[in-house]
């Protein structure tokens, strides 16, 4: 099954940018830069927006749905469309939505790549590691962990975060 969603969603003119931030990294410390979760996932929400979607061809944001902390002010639909790179935005519970489970195991994928670089004594499911290898192989690359674009047969691009010192 995951190998045919994966084979259908390469098969539509989509672009794809997968954000990786290793909350093990030390570097990572939202306490010090944020006032909580929320407004990091709003940041670097805007900041992969900002970064990947030019001006002249505006998109239309479809997030997989995250619950908003009932005290913060901050709706990310709202942040997100203040942005002059995004005509409109929504979340979606992910099993409403094939455009959104399609997203979830593409970036399963890569996440499991990088589990799997990071630590392979840990990581050994044999059904994961051949989704792994089949979007390796349409994408026709040899390593996911690590910041890379390719565009074909779809612009697929992996932005691994780091931050400064």
């Amino acid at each position: 099954y995951y190998k045919r969603l994966i084979d259908a969603s390469l098969a539509h003119p989509v672009k794809i940018c997968i954000f990786v931030l290793d909350k093990t990294n030390p570097l990572v410390n939202y306490d010090e830069h944020f006032k909580s979760t929320w407004d990091a996932y709003i940041w670097y929400t805007m900041f992969l927006i900002k970064h990947n979607v030019k001006i002249e061809k505006p998109c239309i944001m479809i997030m997989d749905f995250l619950s908003k902390p009932g005290n913060h002010p901050k709706y990310i639909e709202s942040e997100v469309k203040t942005l002059p790179q995004v005509e409109n935005a929504t979340m979606l519970e992910s099993e409403s939505a094939n455009l959104i489970q399609m997203i979830d195991i593409l970036v399963g994928c890569v996440t499991y790549e990088f589990r799997r670089k990071k630590n392979p004594e840990l990581i050994r499911d044999k059904t994961k590691g051949e989704v792994v290898d089949h979007l390796k192989s349409k994408l026709d690359i040899v390593d996911m962990a690590t910041k890379f674009t390719v565009n074909r047969p779809v612009y697929f691009n992996v932005w691994p975060f780091s931050p400064n010192k």
